[in-house]
């Protein structure tokens, strides 16, 4: 077994930050320019969705865990996301 974390979390996080950008009214950039970089063969962005593909596949069939380490007390660790600036 080995851990894969690192060649996911880059991924996910560019997914988080784009997603995060294109729900806030107030930004220029939306699901129309992440459309337009689809659309123009965006390398990154390609390159994400076959890695998230092959996340959901290893999670679907078994071949991936995600695992949550427990705290010292055997609870498991809170995982809030840290509150965006400005809120």
């Amino acid at each position: 077994m080995r851990d894969v974390t690192g060649e996911y979390l880059e991924m996910l996080d560019s997914f988080q930050c784009d997603l995060e950008l294109a729900k806030d009214p107030a930004d220029p950039w939306g699901l129309d320019e992440l459309q337009l970089k689809l659309e123009q063969g965006d390398e990154r962005l390609l390159k994400d969705f076959e890695l998230l593909s092959h996340l959901v596949y290893g999670l679907r069939y078994d071949k991936i865990k995600i695992m949550q380490k427990e705290e010292a007390d055997g609870e498991s660790s809170s995982l809030q996301p840290a509150a965006a600036s400005g809120d």
